[in-house]
């Protein structure tokens, strides 16, 4: 259920990041990595937790047709 609320964040961040200007924006997968790891810490989850891998972030993101 975190993982879901931090990605859910995380891609609300993302689309807020748009604007009017007709350019294009890019994120590095390895910071989309550290700010969803970021957003779990916040909601409590533990360093237990096994580590958040980017190619899995970036499927699910691919996924949600996030380009």
């Amino acid at each position: 259920m975190y993982h879901s609320i931090a990605l859910a964040e995380l891609i609300s961040e993302i689309e807020n990041s748009k604007t009017e200007e007709p350019r294009t924006t890019v994120f590095k997968l390895s910071d989309l990595r550290k700010e969803f790891c970021k957003r779990l810490k916040l909601q409590g989850v533990t360093a237990e937790n096994p580590e958040i891998h980017s190619t899995p972030l970036k499927e699910k993101l691919k996924k949600l047709s996030l380009d």
